[in-house]
């Protein structure tokens, strides 16, 4: 079957939703029966063979039987009769197998990926079909929702009013029991949890438009359904299972339990694009790794839905809640972004399911579907959000990201719950989070107002022990089952981060909660240390990821296991005060079913660190590295890959009214983003570029707030009166430098991801195979110079990568927010062109190659040879060094560059240029071997594509290793085990053979 490319699949696929698909018949074909027993029971119905050419013969003492739920259909191809003994053939309709036309294929595109009746689905991309429930059950779930919201126009629940034998809640797991028994092509089973969902759409056209239910959507009906990404290669079967074992009928009769059956796929190679699922690489314990082997490093920002400042503005006074509510054209930006980051080479989204865009539950503990957000405090004075929505229209929005993730390339962080008990936020955030109003609020310290944040996380049993079958505990299974029995399948969900922020907790240390720390009067006052905290919730962890991924218990599907051994679990922290007391507060350095360590560190202007321009850059590298290998007191072969999740300069400055961070206007922001952005990539991190200003780096549309005014200025009021200066995205400014009226245009910063992602793409690393090896991060930070250099060096010294730059090309020495209070032109050059960076090999010669940083730019530097005789590497930039200021701007073309040091010259060029014409190509070849002498690896480049064998011999001529018929640049990692001394490598083809010494040392 022709397969078809990604992008086009999902948009096929997006039309491809307004319709109804029946599943295919099922096909019995390729069989020669003679002997032996053969049943075939299923719902669907069968044809017998679905194509002429694959025949079905049944002869001989054979007894088989095809039974179906609504028909047999026997065409050319099948052949029965011949019999002998017992031989016998019989079909048979069984109406109790159940309707055929309840299930419905929805992915992958039925137009494309039916092939004989047989649906046909890429190894690692969805499956999906839908449920129709029986019209017993309809009525049943019918009934909960009218009592669980009777007497309300605001979707207030009643949960009191809801008939708990006869009323079924589709969303507890143990109600409503739908679960899909897989069997593999090699036999193995697994089981995979259906879900209830309701089809939203959006009102209308209008960039304020919200979205809410699409009940005349031909597949709202099929509200069951079940996703699935197969990971072996060949035909898989399945069947589904419904039960609702504690729900009766009005007529007290049990709700019957369903069986579908006989249904199959094939699952086809991967798709180009699609590498499989991520996970930890192992070899350095720095970076993740696709299921194929290929190495990923993040390149990303942070991102949620809402940045609409104005629309404050277009609705009426008092509208509540305007600024949280979730907007047609905030759902069209943020698709915006992701097509934009996809296009320069970018791969990874940090995205936080705020109750106000993707919470799945809110307000409703156990019901994902409507809500009212009403005030949390018993005291309305402290402000708070009214508003309703419906947890199910996000989640169909959240599918929608899910599949555009996947068209562009995606990865996403997901951070569940954003909204945690803290110092603040309770009245607009965590106050109406279920847990907190169901199982916090009631058990307040009437006396100081204090909560138990550790009954966030269990509820204890009456001798003070957790419950993990009850209280809480259950609650967040539950919900953990909902979230990836529907995105589970998803190899774009990269991480899972259940909390954001585990320091700041309430109960982190002790804190005094006021008036103007945004929570509830009932709330103010002192509030201890809680020491038992960090234990509670580290223990949270260890049972919630052994709940996701532990081996599942068919015979007990709604107490089992989830056996989704594929999902990364993320831990994130925000206060750096504290990583010290790594054995209270962060022990979940050391727990082994926590997988990845996000920190967030900001970078701020700091008055006392002025003479140290860019000191952020360095403390971020030191922070980083020390939580990775000294706070987490872990051996090397246990460390967590660590990223600085978010991360970005905050240069606070007041100016008449303007009392916010200058990042947000002008260029102010450009120059550091590139700094975080290359310095993030070379320092042992897993991703770079997590900024918390998504919306000045994309410049969101009505996000980012005008530059103030400036009329003591001639220029200002020559260029911008009477409008004043704007913050449109391509619009110019003219400000005022010395009385020099320069431009500066609004524009966006997602382009420099590009020039990263060129070089990370350079063949030469992908020969080497760079990031699945084991490196080492480094960091010159020369104050007295005015460089600073980061770097990753590989495990035996003879090739790095990195980025150099001018310490003075930073923020402070580069912003503008008036003609009084500005710093346009402070960048200075180092007073060095060399730079030494330690780190390296003895005695090698390598190649320095220097690679630009901004876009569409070439590179002045020489690449020369460097010499490691003390162990160090030179970059000599004297040709061409780094400067400051050049015709009035921060030129970071000449303020800093990427290299890559080798053993062997690299080419700039994405594409390595064939320089051998066959035609007239001269039998007498070389090929080359670096590192020489060796230790642990070794590379052969040979001269072109015609195959050629290898073989290594020691010097009594015995033959170590051989290699046959390779081609390219070869990396060979066996002779780690083998005697120091000296080899023959000899590499031959059909007419010529060439032999050179190797030292291993």
């Amino acid at each position: 079957m022709e397969r078809i490319a990604t992008a086009v699949a999902l948009l096929v696929l997006c039309n491809a939703l307004l319709a109804q698909v029946p599943y295919p018949p099922n096909c019995i074909q390729n069989v020669d029966w003679a002997s032996g027993a053969h049943q075939s029971t299923v719902t669907q119905p069968i044809e017998a063979p679905c194509s002429s050419a694959s025949q079905v013969t049944i002869s001989g003492t054979a007894e088989v039987e095809f039974t179906s739920g609504t028909s047999v259909h026997l065409t050319n191809g099948f052949h029965a009769g011949g019999f002998s003994g017992t031989g016998s053939f019989r079909a048979r309709i069984d109406e109790g197998l159940g309707a055929p036309a309840d299930l419905v294929l929805i992915a992958p595109d039925p137009g494309t990926h039916i092939q004989d009746n047989l649906v046909h689905v890429e190894k690692w991309e969805k499956l999906e079909v839908g449920l129709r429930l029986p019209q017993v059950y309809l009525a049943a779930v019918d009934s909960f929702f009218t009592h669980y919201y009777s007497n309300s126009t605001n979707n207030t629940a009643t949960p009191g009013h809801v008939d708990a034998a006869h009323d079924l809640n589709p969303y507890a797991d143990d109600s409503l029991q739908v679960v899909m028994t897989v069997t593999s092509p090699t036999g193995a089973h697994r089981m995979q949890w259906g879900f209830y969902m309701r089809e939203a759409h959006w009102r209308s056209d209008d960039p304020l438009a919200r979205l809410t239910a699409d009940t005349a959507n031909p597949l709202d009906r099929y509200r069951i359904r079940f996703r699935f990404a197969p990971d072996e290669e060949g035909l898989w079967l399945y069947s589904l299972a419904v039960r609702a074992p504690h729900t009766r009928t009005l007529a007290d009769v049990p709700l019957p339990s369903l069986a579908h059956s006989g249904y199959a796929f094939q699952c086809d190679p991967p798709l180009e694009d699609n590498h499989g699922f991520l996970h930890v690489n192992t070899t350095n314990r720095r970076l993740l790794q696709f299921d194929d082997g290929t190495a990923f490093l993040g390149m990303g920002t942070n991102m949620c839905g809402i940045r609409h400042r104005w629309i404050l503005d277009d609705l009426p006074p008092g509208t509540w809640g305007a600024w949280y509510r979730y907007y047609l054209r905030d759902r069209k930006i943020m698709m915006q972004t992701m097509r934009q980051l996809h296009a320069v080479g970018g791969n990874y989204l940090r995205l936080a399911l705020t109750w106000d865009q993707s919470a799945m539950e809110w307000v409703n503990a156990g019901v994902y579907d409507s809500f009212y957000n009403d005030l949390p405090c018993n005291d309305d004075s402290n402000g708070g959000i009214l508003d309703t929505g419906n947890c199910q229209y996000t989640a169909w929005d959240l599918d929608r990201t899910l599949d555009s993730a996947r068209a562009d390339q995606l990865y996403l962080q997901i951070c569940v719950e954003p909204n945690c008990p803290g110092r603040g936020g309770e009245t607009t955030g965590w106050g109406n989070h279920p847990y907190v109003r169901s199982f916090l609020y009631p058990y307040r310290d009437p006396g100081t107002g204090v909560l138990d944040t550790k009954r966030f996380f269990f509820t204890p049993d009456t001798n003070g022990d957790p419950q993990y079958n009850a209280g809480v505990f259950y609650y967040w299974k539950r919900k953990y089952k909902y979230m990836l029995s529907r995105w589970g399948y998803s190899v774009n969900i990269a991480a899972l981060e259940p909390f954001n922020e585990v320091d700041l907790l309430l109960g982190r240390d002790s804190v005094t909660i006021g008036s103007t720390s945004d929570c509830c009067p009932e709330s103010y006052g002192f509030w201890p240390k809680d020491t038992a905290l960090p234990a509670t919730m580290d223990h949270w962890y260890s049972k919630l990821a052994q709940y996701v991924r532990g081996v599942q218990v068919p015979e007990n599907p709604a107490a089992s296991p989830l056996g989704e051994n594929r999902k990364l679990f993320l831990v994130s922290y925000a206060d750096p005060d504290h990583w010290t007391d790594s054995s209270l507060y962060y022990r979940h350095f050391t727990n082994p079913d926590i997988d990845l360590i996000d920190a967030h560190m900001y970078l701020y202007q700091d008055t006392s660190k002025e003479n140290l321009p860019d000191w952020g850059m360095r403390w971020n590298f030191d922070k980083t590295q020390r939580l990775r290998n000294t706070v987490t007191g872990t051996p090397p072969e246990a460390r967590k890959p660590i990223n600085a999740g978010e991360g970005n300069y905050w240069s606070h400055m007041e100016f008449g009214s303007w009392n916010e961070q200058i990042e947000k206007v002008f260029h102010n922001y450009d120059v550091s983003f590139h700094n975080e952005l290359w310095a993030g990539a070379f320092s042992g991190k897993f991703a770079t570029g997590m900024t918390w200003l998504w919306e000045r780096v994309f410049w969101w549309e009505g996000s980012l707030t005008p530059p103030p005014p400036d009329p003591s200025s001639l220029v200002y009021l020559q260029h911008q009166f009477p409008g004043g200066y704007s913050n449109a995205l391509g619009d110019t400014n003219y400000v005022d430098i010395g009385g020099l009226a320069v431009p500066i245009v609004n524009r966006n910063l997602f382009h420099q991801f590009k020039p990263l992602a060129d070089m990370l793409s350079n063949p030469a690393l992908q020969d080497y195979d760079f990031f699945n090896w084991s490196f080492a991060p480094h960091k010159i930070h020369d104050t007295a110079n005015g460089v600073e250099s980061y770097y990753l060096v590989n495990e035996s010294g003879t090739m790095a990568i990195g980025w150099v730059h001018n310490l003075s090309a930073w923020t402070m020495n580069n912003y503008y927010l008036s003609s009084g209070l500005q710093n346009f032109l402070g960048c200075t050059s180092p007073t060095t062109d060399t730079v030494s960076l330690p780190g390296f090999a003895q005695d090698h010669d390598l190649y320095i190659t220097y690679f630009p940083t901004p876009m569409n730019a070439s590179v002045p530097p020489n690449d020369p040879i460097t010499s490691t005789s003390t162990g160090r590497a030179l970059l000599d930039l004297s040709d061409d060094p780094l400067n400051g200021i050049a015709n009035n701007y921060l030129d970071t073309l000449h303020s800093d560059y990427a290299f890559i040091i080798a053993p062997y010259p690299v080419s700039r060029s994405m594409f390595v240029p064939n320089v051998v014409d066959l035609s007239s190509a001269v039998l007498d070849w070389d090929f080359s071997i670096y590192p020489n002498p060796a230790s642990d690896e070794l590379f052969v480049r040979l001269p072109d594509s015609t195959p050629k064998d290898i073989v290594l011999y020691d010097l009594t001529g015995r033959r170590v290793h051989s290699w046959s018929s390779m081609s390219g640049p070869i990396r060979l990692r066996l002779i780690g085990n083998l005697a120091k001394g000296a080899y023959c490598v000899q590499v031959s083809d059909a007419t010529t053979t060439k032999v050179k010494r190797l030292i291993i040392q």
